[in-house]
């Protein structure tokens, strides 16, 4: 069946939220191991290279590079879009194909942030070369992007460090799960349609059901994910981690799992599996209702009601 988020690999018990860490501490190291490949520390060297500014009705937009890392060699390009109204604000984090969702959270007094993490814009793909040492996947390559436009962030008096978001949808869900995972400062992720490699467990989904399976992301998209994965297609069930666990170590921070009926990603009965173990994490903490589900009608593809409704629980959880 599913690996037990709340049982270390010694076999001892997790029964309180105080024991939790040193669990979410192991987990993550096995992520490294097996899914994401291992990532630096941030850098703390992030800076503003070049920033272009300019008016667009109520919202200020500005275009900026980010320079960081050795000798500030890694470039990430970065828009944010800041309404005319009293700070702080609570951000909305996202992908540069997502660039509409952020619109829409502006207009509902959020400060929009657009990152070159996505296959249309990708300033991540180079940062291989410029941290050789580690085996990072592409898509945790996108995930430490965004972190970084967090780093430039909390030096923004408009923006309010304790309701920070971020959001994606598809593969960009898979790389926004793994960023809140292992950065803390993310208080909410919107996970749309993650399936295999994001929110729903490999055990349970498979090419067989016509949906993402190891087999088909590994040979498809085998940048995506740590080659390491691959030798176990076929073999899920030897897998020591499965990703609700990834879900999980987003505990107790808002975190919502959204799904079509019809999702030709993933499948419902195998998510709302992946949820109720992770759900059993955020109970440690009394906080089982931070951890949202939500089925939407129709496939894959999101709508604009849609983006509303994930703003609509946004609202709730930021007050």
């Amino acid at each position: 069946w599913l690996p037990d988020p709340l049982r270390r690999s010694d076999g001892t018990p997790v029964r309180t939220a105080v024991e939790w860490p040193a669990r979410r501490a192991e987990l993550l190291q096995l992520f490294q191991h097996y899914v994401t490949g291992t990532m630096p520390p941030a850098p703390g060297n992030v800076r503003v290279q070049s920033r272009e500014t300019r008016r667009e009705g109520a919202v200020t937009s500005e275009l900026l590079v980010l320079a960081f890392g050795p000798d500030r060699r890694a470039r990430l390009r970065v828009e944010l879009l800041i309404p005319d109204a009293p700070g702080p604000r609570p951000v909305f984090l996202t992908q540069e194909n997502h660039r509409a969702w952020a619109v829409v959270a502006v207009s509902r007094g959020y400060i929009g942030c657009i990152y070159a993490g996505a296959d249309s814009q990708d300033d991540a793909a180079a940062f291989a070369q410029v941290w050789p040492e580690h085996d990072w996947s592409l898509l945790t390559r996108r995930a430490w992007a965004g972190s970084r436009c967090i780093d430039y962030l909390l030096t923004r008096p408009e923006v309010d460090p304790g309701r920070i978001a971020l959001t994606g949808h598809s593969r960009n869900a898979k790389q926004a799960l793994i960023g809140a995972a292992f950065d803390d400062r993310i208080a909410a992720v919107i996970s749309s349609s993650a399936g295999a490699g994001g929110s729903i467990t490999y055990r349970l989904s498979s090419e067989t059901q016509l949906q993402e399976s190891i087999e088909i992301l590994t040979r498809r998209y085998p940048d995506w994910l740590h080659p390491r994965l691959r030798f176990f297609v076929g073999r899920e069930h030897l897998l020591p981690i499965d990703q609700h666990e990834l879900v999980a170590c987003i505990a107790p921070r808002a975190c919502l799992l959204s799904i079509a009926q019809n999702d030709s990603v993933e499948n419902v009965w195998g998510l709302e599996h992946a949820w109720r173990e992770a759900r059993r994490v955020y109970e440690l903490f009394a906080q089982g209702g931070a951890l949202g589900l939500r089925h939407r009608p129709f496939s894959h593809a999101t709508r604009a009601g849609d983006i509303e409704a994930y703003l609509d629980w946004l609202d709730s959880k930021f007050g």
